[in-house]
C-alpha cells in the first residue's frame, strides 16, 4: 500500500457498552502501530474522529461521515489503521464515491460475520458494517463478490441467523476449520476468484479477531481457535488490493 492513514476511532464499541459488549480502547492503536513502525515519523495522514469517541451513537454517525469524506478525497491504493471494525462501512463507501462505476469485490478476516442488523434505536456498532455494505444501493458491492475468511462456528440462535444472512446473499463464508498450514495460499487464491469475477479491484479488510489470541491478545473478543499469523501473512501476500484496513 502506497498510503499509511491513521483513524483513532472505537466509537462503534464504546456504545456498545450499554449492552455489555465489546472492550472498547483500539483508538489507541493506530498511533503506537505507526510509532512502531516508525519511530522518527510523525503520521502524515490521520482522520480527524478522536473527538467523536464519546460513547454517544450520533457521534457515530457524524465520524462515519468524516471518514466517508476524507476517503473520497484519497487516492488509492492505501491502508488504513483502527480503529474499530465499524470504519470498514464509511471506508468502502469513500472509496467506492471516488471511484464512480466502478464495481469491487471486497474479502474480509474475521472470526465473527458482522453482519448484524442495526441494534435497537439505530445504534451502530462494530458488528454492522458489511451488512451496510451489503444494504447500502450506493456501495457497488455484491454479496456473490465478497468473501469471509475465519469465521469460528457455533450453534448460538444468533450466529445461525448471520449465517443464513450470509448465505442469503450469496456471500462466500470460509470456516476458521478450512484453513490449514497446507492450503492457505489456495484458500486465498479461490479468495480473490470469487471476489475478482465481474469486478475491477478488490478491497481486503481485516479485524484481528480472525488471528488466534497469542498472535493478538489485544483484540475485543480474541479466541484461542484463530488463525496464526504466519499462514494469514502468506495469505495476504497472494492478492493486490485496491485499499484495506485493519
Amino acid at each position: 500500500m502506497k498510503k499509511l492513514i491513521l483513524c483513532p476511532f472505537d466509537n462503534g464499541i464504546r456504545v456498545m457498552q450499554q449492552f455489555k459488549r465489546g472492550v472498547y480502547g483500539a483508538a489507541k492503536a493506530p498511533q503506537v502501530i505507526f510509532s512502531l513502525l516508525y519511530p522518527n515519523k510523525t503520521p502524515e495522514y490521520v482522520v480527524p474522529v478522536s473527538k467523536y469517541n464519546t460513547g454517544v451513537n450520533e457521534d457515530t454517525y457524524k465520524a462515519h461521515e468524516e471518514i466517508t469524506k476524507y476517503i473520497e478525497g484519497t487516492k488509492n491504493p492505501f491502508l488504513v489503521l483502527g480503529g474499530d471494525h465499524s470504519i470498514t462501512y464509511p471506508i468502502v463507501r469513500g472509496l467506492t464515491k471516488s471511484l464512480p462505476k466502478r464495481r469491487l469485490g471486497l474479502i474480509y478476516f474475521d472470526a465473527h460475520y458482522d453482519l448484524r442488523a442495526l441494534e435497537k434505536d439505530n445504534v451502530l456498532s462494530s458488528g454492522n458494517s458489511f451488512y451496510r455494505i451489503l444494504t447500502d444501493p450506493h456501495v457497488p458491492i455484491e454479496g456473490r463478490n465478497m468473501v469471509a475468511i475465519g469465521i469460528q462456528q457455533n450453534k448460538s440462535p444468533s450466529y445461525l441467523e448471520l449465517e443464513a444472512f450470509a448465505r442469503a446473499h450469496h456471500v462466500t463464508t470460509v470456516y476458521r476449520g478450512d484453513v490449514t498450514r497446507e492450503n492457505a495460499e489456495e484458500t486465498m487464491r479461490r479468495a480473490l476468484r470469487v471476489a475478482g469475477e465481474g469486478t475491477e479491484g478488490v478491497y481486503l479488510s481485516f479485524d484481528i479477531d480472525a488471528l488466534q489470541a497469542a498472535d493478538a491478545p489485544g483484540a475485543s473478543a480474541p479466541g484461542a481457535e484463530g488463525l496464526p499469523l504466519e499462514w494469514v501473512k502468506r495469505m495476504v501476500s497472494v492478492g493486490r488490493f485496491v485499499a484495506g484496513d485493519i
